[in-house]
């Protein structure tokens, strides 16, 4: 059954990398499915790491697949198949979309949508599609849910994700606030985070996860253990001083 991650590293393409966070203490593995991205793995890849991880003594991580616009079905293969404790819809997908994938994967598998908030008109349009979402679910079956969780990244010219470009904190923490707190999903940050900002970026915005994949590289796709290790350092120190717990 997933859980709630606090620190997810994305775009992790071998097992040693997989490994090394793990046993660096973050909580959840970002893999990339979208064949457009540098950090981009197959399913043999992704079987590989899963394998590597779950084979290892005393580690106990989500794994998070990344997707754009996949077909329901398609997603839901994957996380049959390698069984994902989340998926994170990372297009351009649509309540309707999100809807669907939920029926495919089910109840036990966590949905996040990412969002590239520019100006206050997109937070309202997020509004939008978590109410959308939910109305949408509950047409399938009273006790669908919807979104678990909304993943704030940079609005780039250069990519979808992992560019290493800010996300915009003040949004984000607008959004924060502008949620229910009761029932609404849970916000994870990303977007240019890297241990030298981090604990600034939780402080300001107070997320209940963050995301990072550029930001503890040495190249693309492939994880830097020094970075790594200050990163999930600095998040778990930071959610400390804000009174989150994992």
């Amino acid at each position: 059954m997933r859980r709630m991650f606090r620190v997810k590293i994305c775009g992790v393409t071998c097992p040693e990398d997989a490994l090394l966070v793990a046993r660096a203490g973050a909580d959840a593995i970002g893999l990339n499915f979208y064949p457009g991205s540098p950090r981009f793995v197959t399913f043999e890849q992704a079987r590989q790491v899963v394998g590597a991880v779950r084979a290892g003594p005393g580690v106990s991580v989500n794994f998070v697949g990344i997707f754009v616009n996949s077909a329901p079905s398609e997603i839901a293969a994957y996380v049959a198949e390698l069984g994902l404790d989340w998926v994170q819809l990372h297009g351009e997908e649509n309540s309707d979309h999100i809807a669907a994938t939920r029926k495919a994967v089910g109840e036990e598998v966590g949905i996040i949508r990412a969002f590239r908030p520019g100006d206050m008109g997109d937070l309202d349009e997020i509004g939008k599609i978590v109410e959308e979402v939910a109305s949408n679910c509950r047409k399938f079956c009273d006790t669908y849910r919807g979104l678990d969780a909304l993943l704030i990244d940079a609005r780039s010219n250069r990519g979808l994700g992992g560019t290493g470009e800010k996300a915009n904190w003040s949004l984000a923490a607008v959004l924060r606030n502008f949620l229910p707190p009761q029932g609404a999903p849970l916000i994870a940050l990303a977007g240019g985070l890297d241990p030298s900002n981090l604990a600034e970026a939780i402080r300001v915005v107070r997320p209940d996860a963050v995301d990072t994949a550029s930001g503890v590289e040495c190249s693309p796709g492939r994880k830097d253990p020094g970075k790594v290790a200050a990163f999930v350092r600095a998040a778990w120190e930071a959610f400390r001083q804000i009174g989150i717990s994992a």
